[in-house]
């Protein structure tokens, strides 16, 4: 892995970080499945890590703001298992 990217290829990939994070804020999924395949074709160096490092905050901020908003009693069951 060549650590040194070029300015295009930086600017390329924050594009597409951008736009999939904007699609993700509107739908609820896509930073990865948009951003993915255009960072492989720059520097697929680059993934699986960065992108996922990327993607955490947004998640994190989705979650948060989200929270008063979860039935935690009716989706409780789902993260024990069945018995």
């Amino acid at each position: 892995m060549d650590p040194s990217l070029t300015v295009s290829a930086w600017l390329v990939v924050s594009v597409a970080l951008t736009a999939g994070a904007v699609v993700q804020g509107v739908t609820g999924f896509g930073m990865v499945v948009l951003s993915l395949p255009v960072i492989v074709l720059v520097e697929p160096a680059l993934v699986p890590g960065p992108v996922l490092v990327a993607s955490a905050p947004l998640a994190v901020a989705v979650a948060i703001g989200d929270l008063g908003q979860a039935r935690v009693a009716e989706v409780a069951p789902a993260f024990v298992g069945r018995a």
